[in-house]
């Protein structure tokens, strides 16, 4: 997993996002190195701050259940 500042050297309000590598194969898009970026871009910015992994998988899961 790659951060787009290391792709290209534009100076983007994306540059710090997790890239989502292209593929074209069904089977690949289902694969972690297409989905976690892919999920990470979805979660809102607080829970992307949580440092620690019990309180984020907490926050996450309180995420999950209050949206969905």
């Amino acid at each position: 997993i790659t951060v787009t500042s290391n792709i290209h050297s534009h100076n983007t309000r994306h540059k710090q996002d997790l890239h989502i590598p292209l593929y074209t194969k069904q089977i690949c898009q289902r694969s972690f190195l297409f989905m976690g970026p892919k999920l990470w871009h979805n979660l809102i910015p607080p829970i992307k701050q949580i440092t620690d992994c019990k309180p984020f998988t907490k926050a996450l899961k309180k995420h999950y259940l209050y949206n969905y």
